[in-house]
């Protein structure tokens, strides 16, 4: 946004005032950036009032602080209003994988995105596939991870997470 985080704020507050949600937005980046944690929740949840589009980088923010209860709980909810949200299925999938938590929710839903095609802005297929790799193995079921994973790389030899899951199970 800037040469420094000075100049990234005044910008940031400049977007404000002409939209509230993205201004937050905006700055809910800079403060997680600046580790000012508790600030940037405040942002990012002032964003999602304004625009309840930006909810999945507030599942984002959560997840990335270990958050996963509060990361849950918007991911549900957005299950509910549409339990054919392609995004909110791939998400508690990749939080499933990340904290070992409801892990057989999150491999239906990662099982049921995989079955649909990705728009451009969606999650890849090579990325869900590592994703459900990640599940199988906290489920401590490596044969299907492995294979999992060697699918993922084939689709995407890129996925540095695909690379370690596989080198852990060698």
């Amino acid at each position: 946004m800037g040469g420094s985080m000075d100049k990234a704020k005044e910008t940031a507050m400049q977007i404000l005032s002409l939209n509230a949600a993205q201004g937050h937005l905006q700055l809910g980046i800079i403060y997680e950036k600046e580790k000012k944690i508790a600030e940037a929740e405040k942002e990012f949840l002032e964003a999602v009032k304004s625009d309840p589009t930006f909810t999945f980088r507030l599942i984002n923010f959560y997840a990335a602080q270990k958050q996963y209860d509060k990361a849950f709980i918007l991911m549900e909810d957005a299950l509910k209003k549409n339990p054919q949200d392609m995004l909110a299925l791939y998400q508690f999938g990749k939080i499933s994988a990340m904290s070992g938590q409801k892990l057989e929710r999150g491999e239906e839903y990662l099982k049921k995105y995989l079955a649909h095609t990705p728009a451009q802005n969606e999650p890849s297929i090579a990325g869900a596939t590592m994703r459900l790799a990640q599940i199988m193995e906290k489920k401590d079921n490596k044969v299907e991870a492995r294979g999992l994973y060697e699918t993922a790389l084939k689709l995407d030899g890129s996925l540095k997470e695909a690379q370690e899951g596989l080198a852990r199970l060698k």
